[in-house]
């Protein structure tokens, strides 16, 4: 048996299954942590600092790296992409070890003092370090509750249309020693990335590492750069932070529901570093700040784009949406303390509106361009009307159908207390700008929809997963609010009793508060339809249903046994399928080089030659020209027979984009079709060979 998918099977024991995958999980975490964190400790930031921003620096090194070794032919590896930045990481802190030492401080990117102070005399702990703890352990538990305990096994997969490009693209990586995002033409392939050096690393299989990977970034760099973020719009109130940092993971959603959809796994990964980089633009352009600080800010911030774009460009879309009404603000906040505004507000007005007039334009154009035209065009469904969109957004049901009402009222608390005395109170316009571009993309048609959420498809669900990351912040505020609320109702309490001043009461009051918000949001506890919450239930529901209910599976488990028996047979050999019927995944998970591991329509003039009348392959020259050129020595079929698809109506086949008519020459092979011998066969399952 190929040891890639020993694991799906009863001789391997389910405790080594999770154990290998809890090595290949902690491989991926070290990989997304260490050359950041080098670069970042070796200019002199803090830890609060560098291990926020370490997964955008790391991402972009393995990224750029990745392109470079591509370019030049040179085979990746995990060694050859991580020694490089931590080499050139510990000789930047000898280098630079006396300027660190000269006492000047990166106050631009550090946490406030406010945040490095202990969270009380008894507790020695800062309130940054508190945060990033509680950030990532409140987002590992959340994981295990709804997504880990749901699988299964680690090995489960989706039978998505998306998932077979990632597994294969992630194989092709670890075989072919090019891990470039420009590898057969560009995909931000900067997870995949990540995910070929965790394989290679563990030996794990595809399936198993895929999942290790993405959950990496979800628990690692996602819940570190939303603190980040938090501490970045919050300075002040460290509490704030923390309170956010602990419901980092608090919508059903994100990233647990966009999980089931594709999977969207590389706009996962670009959405996890997103609150990092734009924290890093948000204090780019703060008024303090030395002249080093600044530029070290921008570097990152450049890093930071570059991250984004290798792992989805479309997320520098959603952050530039997002920090619009920030760099608005700061105009007018610029212009009002200079000589300019001295008396005249509507200057300020004036050049907000300028800024953003010009940033319209720049948006129409860049959409406008060839490369991106295919997107803005793309057709796709609006389920609802404007007016259920608007209720889907509010209540935070996107497309589960199950409102969180308790987490509505709280982040609607949270906007109002920034609109009324907050310096962060454009952060409500950056949440509106995105709402309202989930609103368009949901239920809106036409042109001007391409050119609102057209630069991610006109989806849905990635326009909601953006709005996921970014309501946090409004979380944070409106969870603070009631627990100062709390605390000034026991200072009126003790006030007019006379008794004296103790925290305890507040401390006990504000835990209760905060485990009720945690009960009532994670947790359906009452069934009270219009009140409770039933979005993390329904969440789980969908992902234990997607792993492992068989059912939902197009690539069954006696199909999977049967392909390592192929791969036995035809060793490295090239072997043409028909990929709805499953076999798109034996490449990924059995090492089975099949002509098609991935779904979707092929332009090769071969490949379709192949797929209309490779049964002919006896009596065609052109097709047996065309067998001769890519070097196809095997037929696979998973679902022989004949029905309304051509293939076994009793099989499991994937039905999304399959057209009968174009694979008519790989289903109509039967094992009395002159020009092949049937070497294995069980069921409705067929291996042949191609005479030669």
């Amino acid at each position: 048996m190929h040891p890639i998918h020993e694991s799906r099977y009863p001789s391997k024991g389910f405790g080594v299954v999770w154990l290998t995958f809890a090595l290949s999980f902690m491989a991926a975490a070290v990989l997304l942590a260490i050359p950041g964190t080098l670069f970042a400790r070796a200019f002199g930031l803090r830890a609060s600092v560098a291990l926020p921003i370490a997964p955008v620096v790391s991402v972009a090194l393995y990224g750029v790296l990745a392109i470079i070794y591509g370019m030049m032919g040179v085979s990746a590896s995990p060694a050859s992409l991580l020694l490089p930045p931590v080499i050139v990481g510990i000789l930047l802190a000898l280098l630079l070890q006396d300027w660190r030492k000269s006492g000047r401080r990166l106050r631009l990117l550090d946490t406030s003092e406010r945040a490095d102070t202990r969270i009380s005399p008894r507790v020695p702990i800062s309130w940054s370090t508190a945060s990033l703890v509680v950030s990532v352990v409140a987002a590992l538990t959340v994981s295990f509750f709804v997504l880990l305990v749901n699988v299964g096994s680690p090995d489960s997969f989706l039978n998505n249309y998306d998932i077979a490009f990632h597994l294969s693209r992630v194989r092709e990586f670890v075989d072919g020693g090019n891990y470039s995002s420009l590898s057969g033409g560009f995909y931000p392939s900067a997870w995949h990335c990540v995910a070929a050096m965790v394989c290679s690393i563990t030996g794990c299989s595809i399936p198993s590492v895929v999942l290790a990977s993405i959950l990496a970034f979800i628990v690692i760099a996602y819940p570190m750069g939303t603190c980040y973020l938090l501490a970045t719009l919050f300075p002040d109130r460290p509490r704030r932070v923390f309170l956010g940092s602990l419901f980092c993971l608090c919508v059903a959603f994100f990233p647990w529901r966009i999980m089931l959809f594709g999977p969207l796994y590389p706009n996962i990964a670009s959405f996890s570093l997103m609150p990092a980089v734009a924290a890093l633009f948000i204090r780019l352009l703060w008024p303090r700040g030395c002249g080093e600080g600044r530029v070290l800010c921008a570097g990152l911030f450049v890093t930071g784009g570059i991250a984004l774009t290798l792992s989805q460009p479309n997320t520098v879309f959603f952050a530039a949406l997002c920090l619009v009404p920030y760099c608005m603000h700061r105009i007018r906040v610029a212009t009002s303390r200079s000589h300019l505004g001295e008396g005249r507000p509507w200057v300020g007005v004036t050049l907000e509106v300028a800024f953003l007039a010009l940033f319209v334009i720049a948006w129409v154009i860049v959409l406008s361009t060839p490369y991106l035209e295919p997107l803005v065009a793309y057709e796709r469904a609006t389920p609802v009307g404007i007016v259920k969109a608007i209720n889907r957004l509010l209540t935070f049901q996107f497309v589960i159908w199950r409102p969180q009402y308790l987490l509505f009222a709280i982040s609607m608390l949270g906007a109002l207390v920034l609109l009324v005395k907050d310096k962060a109170r454009w952060f409500v316009a950056s949440y509106a700008v995105l709402g309202a571009v989930y609103v368009v993309s949901i239920s809106a048609s036409g042109p001007l929809r391409g050119y609102i959420s057209g630069f991610c498809y006109n989806d849905y669900y990635r326009t909601a997963a953006a709005v996921c990351v970014f309501v946090i912040p409004l979380v944070a505020t409106g969870l603070d609010a009631i627990i100062s609320g709390i605390e000034a109702i026991s200072a009126k309490v003790r006030t007019r009793t006379g008794r004296p001043a103790s925290p305890a009461p507040v401390i006990v009051a504000s835990t209760v508060a905060v485990f009720l918000v945690i009960g009532f949001n994670y947790f359906p506890l009452f069934d009270i339809p219009r009140f409770a919450s039933w979005g993390f239930d329904a969440v789980a529901y969908e992902i234990r249903e997607s792993y492992t209910n068989e059912g939902n599976h197009y690539y069954r488990a006696d199909e999977e046994a049967f392909a390592n028996r192929v791969k036995e047979i035809v060793g490295d050999a090239r072997v043409a399928n028909q990929p709805y019927d499953g076999s798109v995944f034996s490449y990924a998970c059995n090492d089975v080089h099949v002509l098609f591991s991935a779904f979707g329509p092929s332009t090769d003039e071969d490949e379709r030659l192949v797929m209309s009348g490779l049964d002919r392959v006896e009596s065609d020259a052109r097709v047996r020209d065309a067998v001769e050129r890519l070097d196809i020595r095997y037929v696979l079929q998973l679902d022989q027979g004949s029905g309304p698809t051509g293939m076994n109506p009793a099989g499991t086949v994937y039905d999304l984009g399959y057209e009968k008519r174009e694979w008519v020459g790989i289903n109509g092979i039967r094992d009395d079709t002159p020009g092949f011998t049937l070497l294995l066969s069980e069921g409705d399952m067929r291996l042949y060979e191609i005479d030669r």
